[in-house]
């Protein structure tokens, strides 16, 4: 410990910081959903891709205006899916 003292701890210079991408925006067609909010018809959407517990690869958008939000088949052709669905589909297996 002896000459530690003051030394700082962390990430070192030479660690490249990656700026973080954005998750709010309209629609660029990278991922599935709506251009607009369904229910304010907003167009500042937040998409997250992410993959159910059965595997099953969905994109979640959620309307920054109102806060409405949605899960949508990622890959297929966009499909809605309902939140019973999505309920099911991501419960842990015993």
């Amino acid at each position: 410990m002896a000459g530690t003292q003051g030394a700082r701890r962390g990430r070192r210079a030479s660690d490249a910081v990656e700026p973080l991408g954005s998750l709010a925006g309209t629609t660029n067609g990278s991922a599935p959903g709506p251009e607009s909010c369904s229910a304010c018809g907003g167009t500042t959407l937040t998409r997250v891709r992410i993959v159910l517990t059965d595997s099953t690869p969905v994109v979640f958008v959620s309307c920054h205006a109102c806060e409405h939000k949605g899960w949508y088949e990622d890959g297929g052709d966009g499909t809605e899916l309902g939140l019973d669905w999505v309920t099911v589909h991501s419960a842990k297996k015993s």
